[in-house]
C-alpha cells in the first residue's frame, strides 16, 4: 500500500510493505539496504549518528527543509504533553501526540501503542509540513523515549533524515536557547 502526501512544497511517499504477498521481498530489500549502509560505514563514508546537538539545531532553525517535532508525553497524564507544548516549545516545532499521532488503534495484537495507520501518519506529517526532503528533529523531556518513537516510525516507513535532539527539551533550556508559545 502506498500513501502519497503533497503538502504544497514537496511530496512525501510512504510505502507500507508488510502484506503477506511481499513480506519476503521487503525484508530482503531492507536487509540489502542496511548491508550497503554498513559497508559504507565501515569504509568511513557514512555517519550513523542518530542525534543532533542543540547547537547544531539552533544554527539551522531557519532552514526551510528542517522540521522540529515536539514529542513530549506523559503516560500517566496524556494531556500533559500538549499542555507543555502550549506553554513553550522550540521555535517552529509541531506537536506529535504519542496516542493520537504516533500510535494506531489497539487491536488483538500490537501492544499498548501499535504502529499508526500509514494514511493517518502521512496526513499528520503533511499537515506539519514534513515532506520527503525534510530533515526531522524530534525531542521530548524524557530522555528521548518519546522522540525515538518518531525516529523509529519514520525510519520504518523509509524516511531516514530524522534525528533525536541530544539532551532534549531540558538541554535546549539549559543553554538558554529561545522558546515560543505560538501554536
Amino acid at each position: 500500500m502506498g500513501i502519497i502526501v503533497n503538502n504544497g512544497h514537496s511530496t512525501l511517499i510512504f510505502v507500507k510493505s508488510l502484506t503477506s504477498s511481499i513480506v519476503i521481498p521487503s525484508i530482503t530489500i531492507r536487509i540489502e539496504r542496511y548491508q550497503r549502509r554498513y559497508r559504507r560505514m565501515r569504509k568511513g563514508r557514512i555517519d550513523l549518528s542518530n542525534t543532533v546537538s542543540a547547537e547544531w539545531l539552533r544554527e539551522r532553525l531557519r532552514d526551510p527543509d528542517l522540521a522540529i517535532a515536539d514529542c513530549r508525553f506523559v503516560l500517566g497524564d496524556p494531556a500533559a504533553g500538549k499542555l507543555s507544548y502550549e506553554n513553550g516549545h522550540l521555535p517552529g516545532a509541531v506537536y506529535f501526540d504519542l496516542e493520537r499521532d504516533l500510535s494506531g488503534p489497539i487491536g488483538i495484537h500490537g501492544g499498548r501503542h501499535p504502529l499508526p495507520e500509514a494514511e493517518r501518519l502521512a496526513a499528520k506529517l503533511g499537515a506539519a509540513g514534513i515532506g520527503g526532503a525534510s530533515t526531522v528533529v524530534a525531542y521530548d523531556d524524557q530522555g528521548g523515549a518519546m522522540a525515538s518513537r518518531l525516529w523509529w516510525i519514520l525510519n520504518y516507513y523509509g524516511h531516514t533524515q530524522v534525528y533525536v535532539l541530544d539532551g532534549g527539551y531540558g538541554g535546549w533550556i539549559r543553554r538558554g536557547y529561545p522558546l515560543e508559545t505560538e501554536v
